[in-house]
């Protein structure tokens, strides 16, 4: 009881506002003022991947060194099986 589910976006800025807010962010919707987390990392057109490492949370914080992203594959268990979260 009392858990809520929260949606998560992780989505990519260009520098049209500037350097300041050009990187990848954290938030509930693209270009929302709020915001949870911010990286600053594979900021090229060339390579948009999402940074696994790197993040600053809170966005104006120290990067959080526990904060890691990873793809669902490489979720999986060593029988082959995939994460379900």
């Amino acid at each position: 009881d009392g858990i809520r589910s929260v949606s998560v976006l992780i989505y990519f800025w260009d520098n049209r506002d500037g350097p300041k807010f050009h990187g990848w962010w954290f938030g509930p919707k693209e270009g929302s003022q709020l915001v949870w987390a911010y990286n600053s990392s594979n900021c090229s057109q060339e390579d948009l991947t999402v940074p696994t490492s790197g993040w600053m949370c809170p966005r104006d914080g120290e990067v959080d060194q526990t904060l890691k992203i990873t793809t669902h594959e490489e979720n999986e268990d060593t029988d082959g099986q995939k994460d379900t979260d």
